[in-house]
This record gives C-alpha cells, sequence and structure tokens, in this order.
C-alpha cells in the first residue's frame, strides 16, 4: 500500500506539470489527480503511526529510537537534497533560484515551520513531509506513552475525537490572514501553508494511526475486513477530488484511512487476502516506496525542464513522458534504496557494539540480542 500511496503522489506531481497541449485533457488529469497526493501523505502519517506503535517495544530507549528514524530518513533526505542543488544550478527552472538560507532550512527539515513561498516547498518539494514526520518521530515517544495509559475500552472514543480534531483542522484557516489568495486556487496563502505543509496541523493524523495500532493491539478491532476497507477508501477518493481544497489535505479522507490501515494488519495476521499487496513485486516496491516519494519530483520537474520546460505534447505522447518519468523514477529509488538507505540503515540504525558482526556485540546476554528490535522500516 506504501507504493500505492506514493504512486498518488506522483501523479499529483505528474499532472501539475502541465505535457498536455490538449487543454481538456490537462484540465481533467490536474483536477482528478492533483488531490491524490495530498491522499497519499496522509495515508503515509496515518501508517507512521500504526507501525510505529506495532513495532514499539518495552526495552527499547527514547535514543535508540530517534537514532534508528534518523538513520532511515536523513541519509536520503541530504542526499537527494543534494541532487536537488546539482539541478537547481544546471537546469533552467524559471522561478527558482539558489537561496543559501532557504538551502540551509531545507536541510535541517525546517522549512515547512514558515510560511514563506520561496521556503515551505522548496529544492525537493516532497521533502516538507518529513518536517512533519521529524515532528512525529520527536514526539513518539511521549504520545505513545499518553496513550499506552488510556484503558482499553476508551480507545475507540479517543479515536473518534482524534479523528474528530482532523476533521476540523480546516476551521483553524479562518483564524489566519486572508490575504494575499493563491491565483488559480481561490485559496488564502496562509491556509494553504497551515493545511499543506505545517507539521503541527498534520500531528493528529500520526495520533489517529497510533490509537488504531493500539485498538488492534488490545483486542479491540472491529473486524472490518480489508475488502470492504479497501473498498471505501478507494470510493472516498471521489470525496477527496469534490470537497473545498483545504478539506481534501485530511479532513475527507481521515475515515477510511483510519480504517484501511488496521484492516490491513488484522489481514495479514490472518493470512486473509490482500489483493495481491502481499505479492513479492507489491513488497518490493513497498520498499524502495521512500526513495521514490523522495526522488520522483525531481525527475519529472528537472525532466521536463531538460525536454523543454514550454513544450507540450499530444496525449499519447505526453502519456509516453509520464511513463518514461514513472520508469526513471523506480530506476533511481531502486538504486537510492540499495546504495544509501539500507547502507546508512545498517550502519547508524543501532550503536556499533550491537551491530551483528561487531566485536562486542557476541558480549551481549543472549535473551538482550534476541529481542533487539528489528530495523523500522516504515
Amino acid at each position: 500500500m506504501r507504493f500505492i500511496a506514493a504512486l498518488l503522489v506522483f501523479f499529483t506531481h505528474a499532472s501539475i506539470e502541465s505535457v498536455f497541449s490538449d487543454q481538456g485533457v490537462a484540465s481533467w488529469t490536474h483536477r482528478v489527480l492533483e488531490p491524490g497526493g495530498r491522499y497519499g501523505v496522509s495515508f503515509f502519517f496515518v501508517l507512521s503511526g500504526f507501525v510505529l506503535t506495532w513495532s514499539a517495544r518495552p526495552h527499547d530507549t527514547v535514543r535508540g529510537f530517534w537514532r534508528r528514524r534518523l538513520a532511515k530518513i536523513y541519509p536520503l533526505h541530504v542526499v537527494t537534497w543534494v541532487m536537488a542543488l546539482v539541478l537547481l544550478v544546471t537546469v533552467k527552472s524559471p522561478g527558482l533560484v539558489l537561496n543559501w538560507h532557504v538551502a540551509t532550512l531545507n536541510l535541517f527539515l525546517l522549512h515547512a515551520w514558515f510560511p514563506w513561498s520561496d521556503t515551505m516547498v522548496s529544492l525537493n518539494a516532497p521533502s516538507w513531509s518529513l518536517c512533519c514526520e521529524a515532528l512525529f518521530y520527536l514526539a513518539f515517544p511521549l504520545i505513545i506513552w499518553l496513550v499506552r495509559k488510556i484503558r482499553p475500552a476508551l480507545l475507540w472514543p479517543a479515536a473518534i475525537v482524534a479523528v474528530a480534531v482532523v476533521m476540523c483542522t480546516p476551521l483553524v484557516t479562518s483564524l489566519l490572514p486572508q490575504q494575499p489568495v493563491i491565483p488559480g486556487y481561490n485559496v488564502t496563502f496562509y491556509g494553504s501553508w497551515f493545511m499543506k505543509v505545517f507539521p503541527l496541523a498534520h500531528l493528529f493524523e500520526f495520533v489517529v494511526g497510533i490509537l488504531m495500532a493500539r485498538i488492534v493491539l488490545t483486542g479491540r478491532w472491529i473486524n472490518l475486513g480489508f475488502a470492504p476497507a479497501a473498498i471505501l477508501a478507494v470510493c472516498d477518493y471521489y470525496v477527496v477530488v469534490k470537497v473545498p481544497m483545504f478539506y481534501s489535505f485530511a479532513a475527507a479522507g481521515i475515515i477510511p484511512l483510519a480504517l484501511l490501515v488496521p484492516a490491513a494488519a488484522e489481514a495479514d495476521r490472518r493470512s486473509a487476502t490482500t489483493w495481491g499487496l502481499r505479492s513479492k513485486v507489491m513488497v518490493r516496491l513497498g520498499e524502495i516506496s521512500f526513495a521514490f516519494y523522495m526522488v520522483h519530483w525531481l525527475v519529472l520537474h528537472y525532466g521536463h525542464r531538460l525536454i523543454g520546460p514550454a513544450e507540450t505534447w499530444s496525449t499519447p505522447a505526453a502519456l509516453g513522458l509520464w511513463a518514461a518519468g514513472f520508469v526513471v523514477a523506480l530506476i533511481a529509488a531502486w538504486l537510492l534504496h540499495e546504495w544509501v538507505e539500507m547502507p546508512a540503515m545498517r550502519r547508524w540504525s543501532r550503536p556499533r557494539a550491537e551491530r551483528p558482526g561487531v566485536r562486542g556485540a557476541e558480549r551481549m546476554p543472549a535473551a538482550v540480542r534476541q529481542e533487539q528490535p528489528e530495523l523500522n522500516l516504515d
């Protein structure tokens, strides 16, 4: 499912590139595909809370947890940050200039906190979501400590409250400055910043995932099957496309996503069918989905500019360009996963003395070695 969500984001950015000469097709693809990225990212946020809670172990330490999360996301971010810098200075891209102040904020995953048009979505556009994930990881030890204090009978009410907070978050935009308005979208700039990239605005999507994991782990799941949950999520995409823009960021999709992730987890536990999502191909695509997510925009954006930023093509040719961009992004993602993501996890996710094959690890008690948590790959 991770790769399907990343694919939604891919099609969002592909639709924004405006490669169709047929304006009817261009308008339709943008209208239908552009909201999909918001749905996909919200899925990632819910999934992140769910998987981290599912894989949490009582003996784990806060430092150990933060170390693994840093090793998981930061090396790949740094590599794609460098790639974005190189492409920015070597490929002409109208409206984009190198700003070291912006680049520094981006490097340290602080850029989404600032409502500045040249900063909040900068260099490698999808990296704004890592600012949110960084907040989630920092807050997780406290949040999971609090959630574990909730009695099992109260987990569903707590989840309903968290979902309600997500659904009401767009109301906050009415309290923000109503000027300026983003041309073509008819939404306020500050509202767009708050709903799209501001990390605190997405925190409760993460909390929903945590609560749903606790519901499953404590035996409180409602036994909703994967098929109805998946059908509900697919049908909800129509709602995401139709609702006002601020509600499409998370509010319109949070209920189906909150049900889909635990339904899939339960299907896995019972070895029930999940429509081929446990196949080797889909699992492998899921493994490289983070790298795909981090590199696809660079391929689409700068690939378009290398070919001709002002050029548009017939519908078959434009679809061919999308397919070519997908293949290039997929190959790049595989290379980044194999050469950056996994080596970084092996090298830095554990202290040296705890790494397999490192002298000193053998001196650890056998029970402790066996209880070492597997590398979290959410």
